[in-house]
Order: structure tokens, then sequence, then C-alpha cells
């Protein structure tokens, strides 16, 4: 199995969900976030100033209606999403052994 080589993001502006923080490095490794500093030994190094990253996907039009739903959303990236309701009015995670209470 072939490791995939680190990458660092030089000059990124990462959203949080509420604001931008000021430009950092960020370094990418395997399938996630490996550290928000300015250690990039081993790193291959995009300069990508003035980019945003976001932690993931934002989908603010869903039908949140089965386990399955949240799943398939997570599976494409989308980390946040916003429910236009479904009927009957059962929250999801009441069900979802993985959600938080």
């Amino acid at each position: 199995m072939t490791s995939i080589k680190p990458t660092a993001l030089i000059g990124v502006q990462v959203f949080d969900g509420e604001r931008l923080s000021e430009s950092r490095t960020v370094v990418i490794a395997g399938h996630g976030i490996r550290a928000a500093d300015n250690d990039t030994e081993g790193a291959s190094t995009i300069d990508v100033a003035g980019a945003v990253l976001l932690p993931g996907l934002i989908d603010p039009h869903v039908h949140l209606d089965s386990r399955q739903t949240l799943q398939t959303l997570a599976a494409w990236g989308i980390t946040a999403a916003l429910d236009m309701a479904c009927w009957p009015a059962n929250p999801l995670w009441t069900h979802c052994a993985t959600c938080p209470a």
C-alpha cells in the first residue's frame, strides 16, 4: 500500500462555522488534518494565500428522514445540514446511536 505524502496549505484561512481565522498553515495527512501550525516537515507545500478552508461541506436544504440520509451526507463530506423538516415530527438524533444527545 502506497503512503500519500502530507500536503501543507500555506496562508489559508479556516472557517469554523462562525468566522474566518487569520491566515495560517494547515497540514493534511491521510484522511484528515494533522496540524494547524507551521510544521511542514515532509509535506508538499502549496501557497493558497487568500483561500478559505471549510472543515466540511454545508448543505442548506435537506430532508433528514432516516439514518441512511445522515450516512450518505457524511460519505459525501457534508458535515452540516439544515433540515427542511419531515413528517411526522420525529427528531432523527433520538434514533442515531452516533449522534449527540
